[in-house]
């Protein structure tokens, strides 16, 4: 099987959906590819200028992460569900946000800061201009109400893909008590 990527496509992109795009490629390297998640860390402003080689080497890395996952589950019963990593919190303030100013993408990784990593991540994700906080005017409930109908959850249970260390994720999403998200989530409020 072969993945094909014109590399000329992302000229034709806003600025918006390269950092949605490049949001994706930073997930994969906090739950999978600590490598680069650092190449990513290290080379933001090549990487955003859209430096041809730089860009072959994130796109490379995170297609060919995403692909592995996908050819080891490809049903999704473990560990492919890595890769909604974010996606609660993110699906949650992308329900509720009506102004548009943010895209899946970026929503996405607003769930992935886990408390040991946050200031490494939050800066790797303020380098290519990606939002660390939920918008202050969203009510936590209402996210909370949004977080309890994910398809992830079971048995009336909350449950999150979580990091352990920056390049390893947990194979399945784990039950998390609904006042840790709570707080959490008035902590990521701006």
């Amino acid at each position: 099987r072969v993945v094909y990527a014109d590399m000329y496509l992302l000229a034709s992109l806003t600025a918006k959906q390269v950092r949605e795009g490049l949001s994706e490629a930073i997930k994969m390297g906090c739950i999978r590819k600590i490598d680069l998640f650092e190449y990513m860390e290290k080379n933001a402003k090549k990487i955003q200028e859209q430096d041809p080689e730089a860009l072959a080497e994130v796109i490379f890395s995170a297609v060919s992460g995403k692909a592995d996952v996908v050819a080891q589950d490809e049903r999704e019963k473990g560990l492919r569900s890595t890769l909604n990593f974010g996606h609660t919190i993110g699906h949650a303030v992308e329900a509720l946000e009506k102004k548009e100013l943010l895209y899946h993408g970026v929503l996405n990784m607003m769930g992935h800061l886990d408390q040991k990593h946050v200031t490494r991540i939050s800066k790797c994700l303020e380098a290519y201009g990606l939002p660390t906080k939920i918008p202050s005017e969203l009510k936590v409930e209402d996210m909370m109400k949004k977080m309890r109908i994910d398809k992830k959850n079971k048995n009336g249970k909350i449950r999150i893909t979580c990091v352990k260390a920056i390049g390893k994720s947990l194979p399945d999403p784990i039950p998390v008590d609904e006042e840790l998200i709570i707080k959490y989530l008035k902590g990521l409020q701006q």
